[in-house]
């Protein structure tokens, strides 16, 4: 189930996106561009994962007569999709935008904290898409996980909701113990995220 758990969170992100990936080059800006995860992947690797048909094991469970629980035929689509050689690459992709190199950006996100100060304040984390990535559930693809040093360490008095993360973007892989990251950033402002 565990790649069933991941590929869930990754579909439901690739799913509610609603924005095509940019087209344009970073732009040099005081204001930061709100972006969206998906906007991160290569645009040729969005199209592939969109693209990939959901596998089908017909109406009826191979091991009981009648209809099959339809949370269970999603469970059983993942977890096939998930053997499928080109969703493990996806899941597993290190490509980058080089062209989001230096662009400074806004982007929501779950903290996942990974080094403390002496007041136990976070002094580094990984931004992720959805909440208990890396933590309760595997990780997202590296290309979906921002490695972050913010410019203030932060109480983590609040570290289960979402915030918004404002700074300068950079294509760098950092690797860790939990998970690999394909960006870093060093945060100019973290804000508890507000519709």
């Amino acid at each position: 189930m565990r790649h069933s758990s991941l590929l869930t969170g990754f579909l439901l992100l690739v799913l509610l996106a609603g924005q095509a990936p940019a087209e344009s080059k970073a732009e040099d800006s005081s204001e930061p561009r709100e972006m969206d995860w998906t906007e991160l992947m290569p645009p040729e690797e969005l199209a592939k994962l969109e693209s990939m048909p959901p596998v089908d094991h017909g109406d009826v469970s191979p091991f009981e007569e009648g209809p099959v629980d339809p949370l269970a035929q999603e469970a059983a689509n993942a977890v096939a999709q998930a053997m499928d050689p080109e969703w493990q690459a996806i899941l597993s992709s290190t490509n980058v935008r080089p062209e989001l190199d230096g662009a400074r950006i806004k982007i929501p996100g779950f903290i996942v904290p990974l080094e403390f100060n002496d007041q136990k304040e976070t002094t580094e984390f990984f931004l992720v898409p959805y909440m208990g990535a890396c933590i309760h559930v595997p990780p997202p693809p590296p290309n979906q996980i921002i490695h972050v040093v913010p410019g203030t360490p932060l109480k983590m008095d609040r570290m289960w909701e979402p915030y918004w993360i404002i700074g300068t973007l950079e294509t760098s892989l950092v690797e860790n113990d939990i998970a690999t990251s394909a960006y870093s950033m060093v945060a100019d402002e973290v804000i508890l995220y507000e519709d």
